[in-house]
């Protein structure tokens, strides 16, 4: 499975499958955003949004 994560401008578009979590942690502790947009409702999209805070 592929999944993207992007940050651009302070905005993190996508959190990725919960899954990936242990994987992302890192990504998301150095990464400065402000603001989540989810591009959709698939949990390989929105998976770690509880988990980043959002």
């Amino acid at each position: 499975m592929s999944v993207y994560v992007f940050l651009t401008d302070g905005l993190l578009i996508d959190t990725g499958a919960q899954i990936l979590l242990e994987e992302l942690i890192p990504f998301y502790e150095s990464a400065d955003f402000d603001s989540v947009a989810l591009t959709h409702h698939h949990e390989d999209h929105t998976g770690c949004c509880l988990d980043t805070g959002t």
